[in-house]
């Protein structure tokens, strides 16, 4: 049955629920539908090797344990809007981050590229993914009597054949499946253990786990024969990874602008959340602001955010700008009620009517990053600007360029 557990979950994204994702996100439904197919396998490798360790296992035993899949025929309404939906992507949000970590961002990345859609609508887009996949989870561990995260592993684990097709060697590598054969030994352990412990609850407990533990053989079996060299090739593999994280996040290839704000360190926020901000940086003025009493809500004071890049022309987020995003949803996060509104500016050059346009997509764009990082949309408001209230000198292109600016205005704190 675990082989099939992909087609089944793909069930459940029909042309309807792909369509209201498409809404939702406003993309087209090809851009949806391509997305999803890029996904999902992810998704559920990602599954498997954080399941692969027992604490992986039983931290996402916990999130779906309870579930009975009740919101799987409903996930079009869901996406109407409103509490429900916020509390929809909050909950996949926080699933998607319980299985990447900080890989999330990749994944963003790849599923954007696959997909053509925005790298903004990822940070929506993949928590409904995950809200979905959580679901699906909670009801099969219900309808096959699992009672722990090590059975559950064993349920996912005969997937790896399947998704090793479906996803490129190199983003397999990155997702730590290339080692997963080696991991499976330690799982297989822990497998015998519980069926040996749900032995007293009756032959119905121990069937299922046993099943798991077939699977998981089989599992070191094949790859035994096919990946003799294993751990050779997953330490030159993992030397390559590191070294192209080390090389995309050098100082060297930062924009000047950033690099003009000061060093990055470690700030940790009062909820105990920690974000990597420079020493001028657009965080440290916000929280100052939020935290200081005799700053009061005004319709004056705006932050500029500083490390926000978009494609030329176009309000698609290019991927670098995830990090400051992630950041002020944090600050968010750390600050329940504070509420904010992001207004988008362009320079005067071109039609009025395009530059109205595009800050308000490019606006939206920024709006739509942090919901998707876990705050509730009645938090967060967007407006477009154009070429209005300049900050600097549009007959020069160093003016220009400061003028093309997203700027956060706390409304409520």
């Amino acid at each position: 049955m675990a082989a099939n557990l992909l087609d089944l979950i793909k069930d459940y994204f029909t042309t309807d629920v792909a369509s209201s994702i498409s809404k939702y996100l406003g993309v087209d439904l090809s851009g949806a539908q391509s997305a999803i197919n890029a996904a999902l396998p992810v998704v559920m490798g990602g599954l498997v090797s954080k399941t692969s360790d027992p604490k992986g296992a039983n931290e996402i035993f916990d999130m779906v344990k309870g579930m009975d899949g009740s919101s799987l025929p409903d996930i079009g309404n869901i996406l109407g809007g409103g509490t429900r939906t916020d509390e929809f992507i909050s909950a996949g949000s926080g699933f998607v981050n319980s299985i990447f970590g900080n890989q999330t961002d990749s994944v963003n990345q790849y599923v954007a590229k696959e997909s053509g859609l925005n790298i903004g609508s990822m940070a929506k887009f993949l928590p409904i993914i995950g809200s979905v996949v959580m679901a699906f989870l909670g009801k099969e561990s219900k309808s096959k009597g699992l009672s722990s995260g090590v059975a559950m592993a064993g349920m996912l684990a005969g997937l790896l054949p399947t998704l090793k097709g479906l996803i490129p060697t190199g983003f397999l590598n990155s997702l730590g499946l290339s080692s997963l054969a080696g991991e499976t030994k330690t799982a297989v352990k822990h497998a015998a253990k519980e069926v040996e412990e749900e032995a007293k609850g009756g032959l119905g407990k121990i069937l299922l786990p046993l099943l798991g533990i077939a699977a998981l053989l089989a599992l070191i079996y094949l790859f035994g024969k096919g990946c003799g060299k294993e751990t050779t090739v997953t330490t030159v593999k993992k030397d390559t990874v590191q070294k192209v994280v080390t090389k995309d996040t050098m100082t060297s290839k930062m924009p000047k602008e950033w690099i003009a704000l000061g060093k990055f360190a470690i700030f940790k926020l009062i909820s105990g959340d920690t974000i990597n901000i420079p020493e001028l940086g657009i965080e440290r003025k916000l929280i100052g602001f939020i935290t200081d009493s005799t700053k009061v809500v005004d319709k004056e004071t705006w932050f500029s955010f500083d490390r926000i890049l978009f494609e030329t022309d176009k309000a698609t987020l290019k991927p670098e700008s995830m990090d400051q995003i992630r950041s002020i949803a944090a600050i968010q996060k750390a600050y329940p009620n504070v509420e904010l509104k992001i207004g988008g500016y362009t320079d005067n050059t071109g039609e009025a009517k395009h530059n109205q346009q595009l800050s308000t997509e490019r606006a939206n764009a920024v709006m739509n990053a942090i919901v998707g990082m876990g705050i509730p949309s009645a938090r967060l408001k967007a407006e477009g600007y154009g070429s209005q209230y300049p900050v600097a000198d549009n007959s020069t292109e160093e003016g220009r360029a400061k003028n093309r600016r997203i700027d956060v205005r706390v409304t409520k704190k």
